[in-house]
């Protein structure tokens, strides 16, 4: 999934992140195994689906009031009243995280009042909000019964397997989601049995605290039209086998207009990932892209703040030599460019580093970036109260 670096778009995670506190939710529907959203409720309800049919909201964040969003207990019932009017009734509704701001019994009081009316089966995950009370006592009571564990659990609907994760109870340095070993054993026993057929969802909060990866992709050049691989793109196996050491696993995906993606993934026993991304074009015409290569980093991560240690933005930039931004000098500058030949980049802690390395023979237009948007630029506010941030390094091709 994708943060673009253009300044004209939302990706869905950020869509997911802020879709309550606009009123309105995502439809989701699975045919042939595979899931698909017809988009938000408005785009949704204009449309014919098929299959099985769910509807998912989040961050409602009850009890929140300030100026990004004074009133959010209001913006939930208006997401709630187009749920009421969806022409077809989804079969049920999931609810990914932060339910409530502080965790509050009257904020879950409220939320589980406007939430009812719409007389569906509600699944709940919680967010980071929803565990602030010792023990997380009001939301166990109230959405945990029947789990395991923190709060995790499954079901089948349709011959779908929905698996609902816990990513919030102990939160790594910087809060990065962590699922833990006894979530991960309970996952694996979960999935004993299944086929390789069954369709498998999961869901956990989305816009997972301080999210950290690594994604490759192309940007078609200016005011073309192809049709590029995106976060919802279905890829296809070539062959068969898992990835391992000595097994690299390539995907293909037809865009249906002459173009084949074909992306081959390794991994070597020290866990340094080589992704090699070629396009095939059938189309008979000529057609420009550009591979790129992108590590983000959101929120900003503790830092020791040892002068004999860098922690932050680094790379080396063909001759301009090594580069080395903190988390706050980037902030301050926005983003910083390289046309550059011979180039790696990356963040680096103290023990562990992500590095994106191209080819040293490529001429790469390498960046640092920093920035906080949870909408596009025509929205200016910021919709959440703590503060955001999101670091990325990014070459292009």
């Amino acid at each position: 999934m994708r943060d673009s670096d253009r300044d004209d778009g939302v990706n869905r995670r950020k869509v997911l992140e802020c879709m309550t506190w606009v009123g309105t939710g995502v439809l989701w529907t699975i045919a042939g195994g595979v899931p698909h959203s017809p988009g938000i409720m408005g785009e949704a309800a204009a449309q014919e689906t098929k299959g099985l049919t769910f509807l998912q909201i989040s961050d409602s964040h009850v009890g929140f009031d300030k100026p990004a969003n004074p009133n959010a207990l209001g913006t939930l019932q208006e997401a709630v009243s187009k749920i009421i009017a969806l022409p077809q009734k989804p079969a049920f509704m999931i609810h990914t995280g932060d339910i409530s701001h502080l965790s509050l019994e009257s904020q879950f009081d409220d939320a589980d009042r406007i939430i009812s009316q719409t007389k569906l089966d509600v699944h709940y995950v919680p967010g980071e909000h929803d565990f602030l009370d010792p023990e997380q006592k009001f939301y166990r009571e109230r959405y945990g019964r029947g789990t395991k564990g923190a709060g995790w659990y499954s079901f089948d609907a349709n011959g779908v397997h929905f698996i609902g994760l816990v990513n919030v109870v102990d939160l790594k340095a910087g809060g990065l989601g962590n699922l833990g070993g006894e979530q991960l054993e309970w996952l694996e026993d979960d999935l004993k049995g299944k086929s390789k057929s069954t369709p498998i969802v999961l869901f956990a909060p989305s816009g997972a605290p301080d999210a950290y990866y690594a994604e490759f992709g192309w940007v078609p050049a200016a005011a073309a039209a192809q049709k590029v691989p995106g976060p919802d793109t279905v890829w296809k196996q070539e062959g068969g086998g898992a990835l391992t050491a000595d097994h690299p696993v390539t995907l293909s995906y037809d865009n249906g207009d002459g173009l084949i993606f074909r992306r081959t993934i390794a991994v070597d026993d020290h866990y340094l990932f080589t992704i090699r991304d070629e396009v095939q074009n059938k189309s008979g015409s000529p057609v420009t892209l550009f591979p790129y290569g992108l590590i983000s980093r959101h929120g900003t991560p503790k830092v020791l703040g040892y002068y004999i240690l860098h922690e932050g933005l680094i790379g080396v930039m063909g001759n301009e030599g090594l580069q080395e931004e903190t988390y706050k000098k980037i902030e301050d500058k926005k983003n910083e460019s390289w046309e550059v030949t011979n180039a790696w980049l990356g963040f680096t802690d103290k023990y562990w580093a992500a590095a994106l390395l191209p080819d040293t023979d490529a001429k790469v237009h390498a960046r640092f970036s920093a920035g906080e948007s949870c909408v596009p630029n025509s929205w200016p506010q910021r919709l959440f109260p703590e503060f955001r941030s999101l670091q990325s390094v990014v070459f292009r091709v």
